[in-house]
């Protein structure tokens, strides 16, 4: 799961961390570890800050999507191996 900014600038009670954090990931989703890593933070301390900020709402959580619910390349549908396995799951219902 990556942590991406909102957009909701930080408020004037957060921490010159807080700050520094929502200006990290304005600029794309990182991981709680990578963002640790990148500030160097105990990956603890990243967790309870980070939790802070998503409580504010000035950050998100991103799931990534499984590579089999990702379209083909260029495609506007699901790939292939997705297809064939939800077939070969109502072929078994029928059964």
């Amino acid at each position: 799961m990556a942590v991406v900014a909102t957009g909701l600038p930080p408020a004037p009670h957060h921490t010159p961390v807080h700050q520094r954090i929502v200006s990290l990931l304005t600029g794309g989703a990182l991981t709680i570890s990578e963002t640790a890593a990148y500030l160097r933070l105990q990956t603890s301390v990243c967790k309870v800050l980070v939790s802070q900020l998503l409580d504010g709402g000035h950050l998100q959580v991103r799931v990534p999507a499984p590579v089999g619910l990702l379209p083909d390349a260029g495609a506007d549908r699901p790939s292939k191996e997705l297809l064939e396995e939800v077939l070969s799951g109502l072929r078994a219902l029928r059964q």
